[in-house]
């Protein structure tokens, strides 16, 4: 019997493996603030940047790479938030959350070498209510910029996935490279089942004549 249940077990492992979680992105618009497109480095906006609700200070920005930041991560441009003062940048994904189901949040946040501190808030919201989030401070004059992400999972009837960038002291904040994904536990479905169930009917049977085989 040892022999059938070590086939059963593997037999099931195999196929329930159909059904282990997969993970897809969410579309973030304008994602590197490339958009509206400054002309010049050093010039930067006011307004909210393309896809993106813009709450106070911030916009987009094209820094001079040397002098504001020590590189960009992607494109050319950065977002913003803060001009020595607080703001935040708001975008509502448009993909409504599934109770329980995790979502990832990454960007890239930096400082500017100028002398401008960053006092980030990165925050998953659903329905415009936050589930989940990272803060911290940046020094002034270092340019640099370090990937910051978590996870949180999706609440009952909480509405659309949203992302809000945020500079919450007298700073400036810049972010570059937001990245939303979520990770989906798939159910087998029924051929597999199916085909779980027959594998089982036929070790049994297997099993039977072999032990008539021996009985004989």
């Amino acid at each position: 019997m040892r022999w059938m249940f070590r086939g059963l077990l593997g037999l099931g492992c195999v196929l329930l493996g159909l059904g282990q979680a997969t993970a897809g992105s969410l579309l973030v618009t304008n994602s590197s603030f490339e958009a509206p497109a400054q002309l010049n480095p050093g010039d930067f906006t006011t307004v909210s940047p393309t896809g993106w609700t813009l709450t106070g200070a911030g916009g987009v920005f094209k820094p001079v790479v040397g002098t504001s930041v020590s590189s960009v991560p992607d494109g050319t441009q950065v977002g913003y938030a803060g001009a020595l003062s607080t703001g935040s940048l708001f975008q509502d994904l448009g993909v409504a959350a599934v109770t329980g189901q995790t979502y990832q949040l990454s960007v890239d946040v930096g400082s500017r070498k100028e002398g401008y501190p960053a006092h980030y808030l990165v925050e998953l919201t659903e329905g415009g209510v936050t589930i989940g989030s990272a803060s911290g401070t940046i020094s002034p004059g270092t340019g640099n910029f370090s990937v910051v992400s978590f996870s949180a999972l999706g609440i009952a009837g909480g509405g659309d996935i949203g992302v809000r960038l945020s500079e919450t002291g007298a700073g400036q904040s810049l972010f570059d490279v937001v990245a939303v994904s979520t990770t989906v536990a798939s159910v087998p479905e029924p051929a597999t089942l199916t085909m779980l169930g027959i594998g089982v009917v036929g070790m049994a049977g297997y099993g039977w004549r072999r032990r008539q085989g021996a009985a004989a």
